[in-house]
């Protein structure tokens, strides 16, 4: 980069810190939207719990305690569907947002090295800004509120820097940050062997997730927890800009696997989306 460049690009993370900082003393004093979004929250909290209540009893939905205990529903059923996270794997670090600062951390030392003013919370801000904003996007061209990882830190590296450093870069702090994911993943008890039951009685396993991972990200996932040999194929809200919490990505599943919704078993975690 020349100087004129550089210079640029340090302007340019001036005025984005500045408008962070700006950010943040305007969100303190709105503590009375805070009250508000926490009182929307709870009562949100009390639907669900309502609904999953009336569900478990008059509906085909069912609480396990460990995952072996769905091989006696799997009668009669041809294709069966795991929820990734907190599911088949657990991340052995919380909040799964703790992984985020990390990241933003390392891209901090990365820039910080050569020169640019780029602070971790900096860079948080803009990715928390960059996701909301594809987020919406996506939703304004028909889709779901569903982005992947690779354009978030594309646009927080456009916003900083230009668009050639955004490209030159992104890659590196994706590679980064998946890597991260993998060191703080772990299979959940009983999963390898569920699974290994479940091809050897001829079932089409398939793993369905909301999340912005992207296909390759999950592929190395399971390859390097050694669960690829028992996943028929992956289906990812990133990728297809559809989640499961609308129901859209459930029936793009149907619809490609050509699947009979009454031989289809989903296990997930969470009542609104699995």
């Amino acid at each position: 980069a020349t100087a004129i460049d550089i210079h640029f690009s340090v302007l340019r993370c001036q005025y984005a810190e500045a408008c962070r900082r700006r950010d943040s003393v305007q969100s303190n004093i709105h503590w009375t939207d805070q009250i508000s979004t926490g009182g929307a929250y709870l009562f949100r909290h009390l639907l669900r719990v309502s609904a999953w209540t009336k569900d478990s009893l008059f509906a085909p939905i069912h609480t396990i305690r460990k995952l072996s205990d769905i091989l006696p529903r799997c009668d009669g059923v041809d294709l069966i569907s795991f929820d990734v996270f907190d599911t088949l794997l657990h991340r052995t670090i919380e909040p799964p947002d703790l992984l985020k600062r990390h990241a933003a951390d390392y891209a901090s030392e990365v820039f910080s090295a050569r020169g640019y003013p780029v602070s971790s919370e900096l860079f948080m801000y803009l990715r928390n800004e960059s996701e909301a904003r594809l987020r919406r996007q996506s939703q304004r061209g028909g889709g779901d509120t569903e982005c992947k990882l690779s354009d978030i830190i594309f646009e927080v590296l456009y916003r900083l820097f230009d668009t050639e450093i955004a490209k030159l870069e992104t890659t590196n702090l994706v590679e980064h940050e998946v890597e991260l994911e993998f060191q703080h993943l772990r299979v959940a008890k009983g999963a390898s062997e569920l699974l290994n039951v479940l091809k050897s009685q001829g079932k089409r396993v398939i793993v369905t997730s909301d999340t912005y991972l992207e296909l390759s990200h999950l592929r190395r996932i399971f390859i390097g927890l050694d669960l690829s040999q028992y996943i028929d194929e992956i289906y990812l809200s990133s990728e297809y800009g559809l989640g499961k919490y609308s129901g859209r990505l459930f029936q793009r599943i149907l619809e490609k696997e050509q699947a009979d919704p009454s031989k289809v078993l989903h296990v997930g975690d969470t009542y609104d989306s699995d």
